[in-house]
């Protein structure tokens, strides 16, 4: 009778153990489920370029900031109190601007800057963070989130939180040596058919202390014609 009662309950429960092996998030759903949200493979993909106006708020003081993307190169201007700054990203080599002159960017800003380069990021998540594994649920900002973690090396991690209510990418964090860096993303809006966050809020942690700096954009425009002078080297 027991033998029976336990073979009864096994053959019960099945359906519920197949439901809930169907329902457990992998990374290829998570991603599958972010790009649908953000508009779509051909959506994404058929932007050749983008041109970002806003505010960054940093100490207290907001500036004017840009940003300029197309295929495997990226740019940024901030102009503040202490005068203009700006990154730039040829496809091979980084630079950055300043009120002290030109330098070439440390490894740690060269790899950003790369991300930033990937314009089609949305899809190529694979590309940029590999060896991605899901590593569960978790409430951020109130809102339950599935967690996608890579580690390519000791020194390197990133960590990508999508909005299970919405597939959205919410937060992106990442370890780089000593240096740690988190990006909020909020106020998602349909650009040209893709859904962008149209605030970011990122934080900086390194030995030297804690930095916040708050973005708020307020032109976002695609498949502008962007020089190639806006990437290269700048003058000094």
């Amino acid at each position: 009778m027991k033998t029976f009662l336990a073979f009864a309950l096994s053959v019960a429960l099945l359906p519920l153990q197949a439901v809930a092996a169907e329902s457990k998030p992998t990374v290829e759903s998570v991603l599958s489920k972010y790009v649908t949200a953000v508009g779509g493979k051909a959506a994404v993909e058929k932007i050749t370029s983008l041109a970002m106006e806003g505010t960054m708020e940093i100490f207290g003081t907001t500036g004017e900031f840009r940003t300029f993307q197309k295929a495997n190169k990226a740019a940024w201007t901030f102009v503040g109190q202490d005068g203009t700054h700006s990154h730039h990203f040829d496809g091979e080599k980084g630079w950055k601007k300043n009120p002290l002159g030109v330098q070439e960017l440390t490894p740690q800003e060269l790899r950003g800057m790369k991300q930033m380069a990937e314009l089609h990021l949305e899809t190529h998540l694979t590309k940029v963070f590999p060896n991605l594994q899901f590593k569960g649920t978790e409430t951020i900002n109130g809102e339950e989130a599935h967690i996608l973690e890579s580690n390519p090396s000791a020194e390197i991690s990133d960590r990508l939180a999508f909005s299970v209510k919405t597939g959205l990418l919410v937060e992106q964090s990442s370890r780089d040596g000593s240096l740690k860096t988190k990006f909020q993303f909020q106020d998602f809006k349909t650009v040209d058919g893709v859904q962008r966050p149209h605030s970011m809020t990122q934080t900086l942690e390194s030995p030297e202390g804690t930095l916040d700096l708050v973005f708020k954009w307020k032109s976002i425009q695609s498949n502008k014609e962007l020089k190639d002078e806006l990437f290269a080297r700048p003058q000094g």
